[in-house]
Formats: C-alpha cells, sequence, structure tokens
C-alpha cells in the first residue's frame, strides 16, 4: 500500500520486498547521508505511529540497532533514562516539548 501502513506486518510474515513508509525510509536514508551509524547503537523512537514510528524502529533493527519505542504514555523517569543514554534519537511523536533537550546526550545524533 502507498503509506507503507501494511510495511510491519508484512515483515512480520518474511515479505523482505515490502514498501517502506516514505517518512522513516526518508530518515534512515538521512542518517546515511550523514554517516549515522545504527549498527550495535542505543537507539530511541520516540512514536509509535503504524506509519512512522513502529516502521522506523523496525529499519533500524534491520540495520543492527538496539531499539526502544517510547511514547506518551511511558513514566517520565524511564523515559529520560532511556533517552540520556541512546546513541541515536528519533522523534516521530506528534507532542511538542515530550523530551526536554537536556535529556539528550551531547553525543547523540539527533
Amino acid at each position: 500500500d502507498v503509506d507503507g501502513i501494511h510495511y510491519v506486518g508484512q515483515l512480520e510474515i518474511g515479505n523482505d520486498d515490502a514498501h517502506p513508509p516514505v517518512t522513516p525510509a526518508g530518515a534512515i536514508a538521512l542518517m546515511e547521508e550523514y554517516g549515522v551509524e545504527l549498527g550495535g547503537k542505543r537507539v530511541v523512537v520516540i512514536g509509535r505511529s503504524p506509519i512512522v514510528g513502529s516502521p522506523l524502529a523496525h529499519m533500524c533493527r534491520q540495520k543492527g540497532a538496539a531499539v526502544t519505542v517510547l511514547h506518551s504514555k511511558v513514566p517520565e523517569a524511564t523515559a529520560k533514562a532511556y533517552v540520556e543514554n541512546a546513541d541515536v534519537v528519533l522523534c516521530c511523536a506528534g507532542e511538542p516539548g515530550l523530551i526536554p533537550a537536556e535529556w539528550i546526550s551531547k553525543d547523540a545524533a539527533v
């Protein structure tokens, strides 16, 4: 489907030819362009939508990242602990200000 809404489901059933949604694919392309390596990195994806957050998390896993998905229902202390220790922070939540800048390591790719 054109929006990629079934992308994750297609991967789960072994269809490696599924077409990814364009926004997560664009995020992966940007990281590749800027030399952000995902293999072996702690990646935090903020947002769990079926069109952006969930597919992006899967794509990062395919690149060898250890992925944690956070969302607005995760307790603040838990979210802070994950974000502070992340090598890469990918925010795709529809809630502005969900993650304060001071939580993000100066060495993290955002």
